[in-house]
């Protein structure tokens, strides 16, 4: 791990956690200097938009997975089906793609992601036959659980960047 211009230490699972714990380098790790970077395979990961994308990415294939070995339901809770598992691979790795990728590919993902999640949550409380749109088997937990990932990918795709400036060169907001 490297320290970047400001002299912020990413964070990885192997650096130190807690404030005053010493560093790989020996030196204290400062819990307000630290810019808390992920790091995936060697590629830093360090906006909140793209972690959010790499966390959906990694989060979203292992529950595919795990879908299709559980043989319907995850964790006993939310009902899956093939279509749904294969959803959630698929997703996952274009999330992951997205936050490698940079910041806007991970803001479109996150705000198509969340979109589309909002509609499955909207869908889902008019299921027919307990599947949405005839395709993909829910259940009250799938639906809540929907809706809480659709507001945590919209937040994070149409959030701004502290110090981010629009496209005139004011800040955000201004």
């Amino acid at each position: 791990l490297r320290e970047d211009d400001r002299g912020f230490k990413p964070f990885s699972a192997s650096s130190a956690l807690w404030s005053g714990l010493p560093s790989s380098r020996g030196n204290a790790v400062r819990s307000r200097n630290q810019a808390l970077i992920l790091e995936v395979h060697g590629k830093e990961v360090s906006s909140m938009t793209k972690q959010i994308s790499m966390v959906l990415g990694i989060v979203l294939p292992i529950v595919g997975l795990w879908g299709y070995i559980s043989g319907g339901l995850v964790l006993g809770l939310f009902a899956v089906d093939g279509l749904h598992n294969t959803i959630h691979l698929v997703s996952g790795v274009i999330g992951i793609l997205a936050a490698r990728r940079g910041e806007t590919y991970a803001k479109t993902y996150l705000k198509a992601f969340g979109v589309i999640y909002a509609l499955v949550f909207l869908l889902g409380l008019f299921p027919s036959d307990e599947k949405i749109l005839g395709l993909i088997v829910t259940n009250a937990a799938d639906n809540i659980l929907h809706f809480v990932i659709a507001l945590v990918a919209l937040y994070g795709g149409f959030s701004k960047a502290k110090g981010a400036t629009s496209s005139s060169g004011m800040p955000a907001g201004a």
